[in-house]
């Protein structure tokens, strides 16, 4: 080895290190824009990353409790913006409803809808192309065994198929489409896609003094005797109680077999709005 480095030596110097490699470059980048039930923890972006090739850069900048108005006001747009994607799914709905605070909430036929086409004109006005996917819909059925979903977040998938159709927007609605995979699938069906949550103890106050403490001070009936019955969510709760009491499942959100599920919806609806020859080389399934 000794008697060979001088030669060596001297051949690299003569002729340089030899051809460089060129770093890696993606296809296609792709950025998602939306709120938790988009993220990879709790959402379809998880999923959707299983479903890409090497070739696809996808970078996820949802985040937990956005809306359409949150995001751009908290700085989080303008790094979707600077990381230069030739796509962007902006999913939102669910933070936009009423009654999340002024910080968040939008009206679909007005201030939504605003919020929509100023992300479209600005993707388009970076050289990349706005894909807008309707929100993701909630599992939470009605409770006259109807089998149908209660369907809160209907006024903002509408308002955004508007959008889309009006600015000529790549579509993926995810709103229609997970709602026909849950209504399939039922109640019980779903159950595997669900988060699992623990209940918070519920609290009561303490009773005044001098009142007999197996009754509430404020009405004088008998109060829940079991974890279940104190903590039963309101109809217009997003959570349903599960058979433990201490458990409680998340109709909103997505666990790891949920996000696989329903981003293959989504996989699906885009496959449709990029070129053929691009579908075999982006997504694996």
């Amino acid at each position: 080895m000794n008697k060979d480095y001088p030669a060596w030596k001297k051949r690299l110097a003569k002729e340089g290190p030899g051809p460089a490699f060129a770093p890696w470059q993606p296809a296609v980048r792709i950025a998602l824009a939306g709120d938790s039930t988009v993220t990879d923890t709790a959402g379809w972006g998880f999923g959707f990353k299983k479903a890409i090739t090497g070739k696809v850069l996808c970078q996820n900048f949802a985040g937990g409790g956005q809306s359409s108005k949150s995001f751009r006001d908290t700085g989080v747009w303008q790094k979707v913006l600077a990381s230069k994607p030739d796509y962007v799914f902006i999913q939102f709905g669910h933070n936009d409803m009423q009654g999340k605070g002024p910080k968040r909430e939008t009206d679909p036929e007005t201030t939504y809808a605003e919020n929509l086409r100023r992300y479209v004109h600005e993707v388009r006005a970076a050289g990349a192309t706005p894909v807008l996917v309707t929100p993701l819909v909630r599992r939470i059925f009605n409770r006259d065994g109807s089998g149908q979903l209660r369907g809160e977040l209907a006024p903002y998938a509408t308002a955004m198929r508007r959008v889309a159709t009006e600015e000529k927007v790549p579509l993926v609605d995810l709103y229609t489409r997970s709602a026909e995979q849950v209504v399939k699938l039922g109640p019980k069906g779903v159950e595997p896609f669900e988060p699992i949550l623990p209940v918070k103890p519920a609290t009561m106050p303490a009773p005044a003094p001098g009142a007999d403490a197996t009754t509430t001070p404020s009405t004088g009936t008998t109060p829940p005797q079991t974890t279940a019955e104190v903590t039963a969510p309101a109809p217009s709760d997003i959570d349903f109680p599960t058979s433990t009491p201490a458990t409680r499942r998340d109709g909103t959100h997505l666990n790891v077999p949920g996000s696989i599920e329903f981003a293959d919806l989504v996989v699906e609806e885009f496959k449709k709005q990029v070129p053929e020859s691009a579908v075999g080389q982006w997504f694996r399934r």
